[in-house]
């Protein structure tokens, strides 16, 4: 409930983004994620907003259930080629989400473990990957 906070920077040395870490933070507009983290928990970043895009870098494996619930302006998403598991309704509610961006192919794409509803309420209708694009149900 930091809803003072605007943007966030985080440690070059951190591993993971825990559970609710950042929920509520609604004036959050900036995240840089270095590429030490590798997994973003459940919630970390639910009614952020202010948040319109945000790249996930290849050194995440795991991103949460509802990771980023009700980002109600959150646009544009970049998925790093590393990421194996999308928790359910990692985007739920994101209802301008309309670019989702995965660095990998088509194969890693289609390999990744995504859970029920994963992209419910959301605009984007499909994933452009590095060797195509993958047309979301």
């Amino acid at each position: 409930n930091c809803t003072k906070l605007s943007e966030v920077t985080l440690g070059a040395s951190l591993r993971d983004i825990g559970n609710y870490a950042f929920r509520n933070c609604s004036n959050l507009a900036s995240v840089m994620i270095p590429d030490s983290v590798t997994t973003i928990g459940y919630e970390t970043f639910a009614y952020c907003s202010k948040l319109t895009s945000i790249t996930i870098p290849d050194s995440v494996t795991t991103l949460g259930r509802y990771a980023f619930e009700n980002c109600t302006k959150l646009s544009e998403v970049t998925l790093g080629a590393s990421l194996r598991d999308i928790g359910t309704k990692a985007f739920y509610y994101c209802y301008n989400l309309t670019s989702i961006t995965f660095e990998g192919t088509v194969a890693q794409w289609n390999a990744i473990e995504k859970e029920e509803n994963w992209n419910q309420n959301i605009s984007a209708t499909s994933v452009t990957c590095s060797d195509g694009i993958v047309t979301l149900n």
